[in-house]
């Protein structure tokens, strides 16, 4: 039924004619998908990418799920159909994933599959679907929930089960619904132990399944906790941006409540953009409710109802004195950017609580009192939403946005109301016609799945599959891309501005605007270094580079700045598209610079300089000038050059000792050995990398040697060994156990 769901709501995607791409599928997400499983069709697992931000980690951003088994798959399924489907899947994975979690704390096989369509169809898991790890994350975030309960109620295989689905979650790389996630399973379990007097066992139980997960993780953990460091990113890095508005709360009954429509006819709601909706159909909002109220006498839900309005307020943001609380008492959570995000903590407490809610309205009623109490909760439910409809559409009306579209809200809001009639409706009959309940619940589930699959327009749009086939750049140009170590492109700040806020309405022609630009991640489809990009974490010194390319107070970028990055094409004058050769640009890799030691903030001002050459002077930190010992600027020149993502190797010919500049992002993973021996890689131009090299030939090799990357990855291997001969003992002990009262029984007959 979930299966069957899904495919009449993307039959198209289904069968690989057309493919996710609107936003950050299209741009950031396929892209670096692409780039991985191109990696992974050579047999090589891409730690470094050198194709964006002058060069960045890859494995360590978390995001691309480099380490995410079911990623590996990938490679073999023809694209971008293979990226599409992967996403579907884990939908349905995460809606067989609820069922399971609902059959858990209610044995109703009719009332869990209806949970498992509400966890699939609602606005916030649609919405997900423009991030494939996120999707991911969300599939794995019941099983996780699964896991904890019966490890909670008994150790053994549960808890190692435990581990391996919080692991799978992890792996995706979304943290903020990890913690979510997290966040629920602690509850569940505190009042499970609660039930069992066993506090100090789950609590024991909880903590080894985090040390297991950890140590299960670690691989993908500790390079980017390395990379986090280095990062932009800090604990004020939370702006603030893409909270819920206060208003927002309206949205969960009117779903197009102060919405806009863009040129491409997609709407979004007005000051936040992150979710295109967390809408969870009224039907699901109605129940929800229901089982709030009815089970106010059930410790887990008043829990999961007080987490839930807790996920709406935090999604406020600085809006209430709530967040700033939080962010001031655990700051990390300042990394997190979005504070829409906590609706996902409500998706996770609401649908246990409509499954609850469900449970009630189907459980006999042995007294007339009660069968009349609940007509009346039906019958009341639907005139309160009809009258909140009413009084949210009257207050629309009363005070408008700029671009709200009150016809068109008023006329979704009238779907909506109608498909909660059907609902309600079909509710009706589960108690009128007890012995045809099942079908009555299976019109209750075609009501909230046409209440959401409809409720917001173009809500995941899509392409034809040959909108992504890669070769499109040099195709359109008439000449031969950069390649890594001759060039780079760069989007000129005009043209960067005009991509963001693009308003071509035609959704290909929009595509295939931004592949032709390169915008976003679009590089790493064609191949083509560039000089920015789009990776969630970027190395803080290259960041603050790109901000001077990009200021807005300068009329054009540094010459000098741009030479030295290896800008060999640019986007022409006037222009969005289109490009323009420069003829001046250096190679990745020069030499014989004379040293300038500086600060940093002299180093950014000095490279923003029009009387910056690149050519003749590299600027060090200060730290290197009683240090180093070459400081002049001798005689010298690259006579060979080999770049591989993680190996390069440098051939430069000097009449003395020089210096040889690579401009390539500088990371503490890259090391470098002139002639065999092992050398200091300096940061250079602020951050970049540079080595000394003696006078005569000399060989230069700059290798990427990930540390965290290979302790972690040798934890994970034996972790995940300690797992399986943990798994097969636990096993053994079971059918032990289950065999154990047979041969009692036969003891006692004899």
């Amino acid at each position: 039924m979930l299966a069957l769901a899904l495919g009449l709501a993307f039959p198209s995607v289904l069968v690989g004619l057309q493919a996710f791409f609107y936003r950050d599928f299209g741009v950031l997400s396929y892209p670096a998908m692409h780039f991985l499983q191109n990696a992974l069709a050579h047999g090589q697992l891409p730690l470094w990418n050198p194709l964006s931000h002058c060069g960045t980690p890859f494995l360590a951003q978390w995001g691309p799920m480099a380490l995410y088994p079911p990623t590996w798959l990938l490679p073999l399924a023809p694209q971008p159909w293979g990226l599409s489907f992967f996403c579907l899947a884990h939908l349905l994975l995460g809606g067989l994933g609820m069922r399971r979690l609902i059959l858990c704390l209610i044995p109703d096989h009719r009332i869990a599959t209806f949970g498992g369509l509400a966890f699939i169809f609602n606005g916030v898991t649609l919405s997900s679907l423009m991030w494939p790890n996120y999707t991911a994350a969300l599939a794995w975030a019941p099983w996780v929930l699964v896991a904890g309960l019966r490890t909670a109620q008994a150790g053994g295989s549960p808890l190692l089960w435990l581990m391996l689905c919080a692991a799978l979650q992890v792996l995706t790389g979304v943290p903020e619904l990890t913690v979510f996630t997290g966040l629920v399973l602690l509850v569940m379990s505190a009042m499970t132990a609660a039930q069992q007097k066993n506090r100090g066992a789950v609590a024991l139980r909880l903590a080894v399944a985090a040390i297991g997960t950890a140590a299960l993780t670690a691989a993908q953990t500790w390079p980017f906790l390395e990379l986090l460091q280095a990062s932009q990113r800090d604990a004020s890095f939370a702006t603030g941006k893409w909270a819920m508005p206060l208003w927002g709360w309206a949205n969960l009954v009117v779903p197009l409540f102060h919405y806009f429509e863009t040129p491409q006819g997609i709407m979004f709601q007005a000051n936040q953009a992150f979710l295109a909706s967390y809408y969870p159909g009224l039907g699901l909002l109605v129940l929800a409710l229901w089982g709030a109220w009815h089970q106010r006498a059930n410790r887990l839900a008043i829990a999961l109802t007080t987490l839930g309005l807790l996920g709406l307020m935090l999604a406020w943001g600085d809006q209430t004195p709530v967040y700033a609380w939080l962010r001031t008492l655990f700051p990390p959570l300042g990394v997190a950017r979005y504070c829409v995000k906590f609706t996902y903590l409500t998706l996770f407490c609401a649908l246990p609580l409509a499954a609850w809610g469900l449970q009630w309205w189907l459980a006999p009623a042995d007294r007339a009192a009660d069968r009349s109490n609940r007509w009346r909760w039906l019958i009341g439910s639907g005139v309160v939403a009809v009258l909140l409809t009413v009084l949210l559409l009257a207050a629309l009306r009363a005070r408008p946005l700029e671009y709200d579209q009150w016809s068109v809200t008023a006329r979704n809001s009238g779907v909506r109301l109608a498909l909660l009639a059907l609902l309600l409706a079909s509710l009706a009959g589960c108690r009128l016609r007890p012995a045809r309940s099942s079908l009555f619940l299976g019109l209750a589930g075609l009501a909230l799945w046409l209440d959401v699959t409809s409720h917001l327009p173009h809500h995941n749009p899509t392409l034809a599959a040959r909108f992504f086939t890669p070769g499109w750049w040099t195709t359109a140009n008439q000449a031969p891309p950069p390649v890594p170590g001759a060039g780079r492109c760069f989007i000129s700040p005009a043209a960067e501005e005009k991509l963001l806020h693009s308003n071509v309405a035609d959704w290909g022609a929009d595509y295939s605007g931004k592949r032709l630009a390169l915008w976003s991640n679009l590089n790493l489809l064609e191949q083509i270094p560039k000089v920015n990009g789009a990776m969630t974490l970027q190395v803080r010194a290259q960041k603050e580079i790109e901000k001077i390319l990009h200021d807005p107070h300068r009329p054009t970028p540094p010459e000098g700045l741009l030479d030295f990055l290896a800008v060999n094409w640019i986007t022409a004058p006037g222009r969005v598209v289109e490009w323009t050769n420069r003829p001046t640009a250096l190679p990745w890799a020069t030499a014989g610079q004379k040293p300038e030691f500086l600060d940093e903030a002299a180093t950014l001002s000095a490279l923003a300089h029009p009387a910056f050459q690149p050519r003749k002077q590299v600027f060090l930190p200060l730290a290197a000038a009683g240090i180093v010992k070459t400081r002049g600027g001798g005689m010298a020149r690259i006579v060979a050059t080999n770049f591989t993502p993680e190996h390069i190797r440098i051939r430069v010919e000097a009449t003395g000792p020089a210096w040889v500049v690579l401009a390539q992002t500088h990371y503490p993973a890259w090391q470098a050995t002139v002639n065999g021996q092992k050398t200091t890689v300096w940061k250079a131009n602020h951050a970049f990398q540079a080595v000394e090299v003696p006078g005569g030939s000399s060989e230069v090799i700059f290798r990427y040697v990930d540390r965290p990357f290979r302790a972690g990855l040798a934890l994970t291997l034996a972790s995940l060994l300690a797992w399986c001969i943990g798994w097969r003992w636990c096993r053994r002990k079971e059918k032990q156990a289950a065999a154990a009262p047979d041969e009692d029984r036969v003891e006692v007959g004899r």
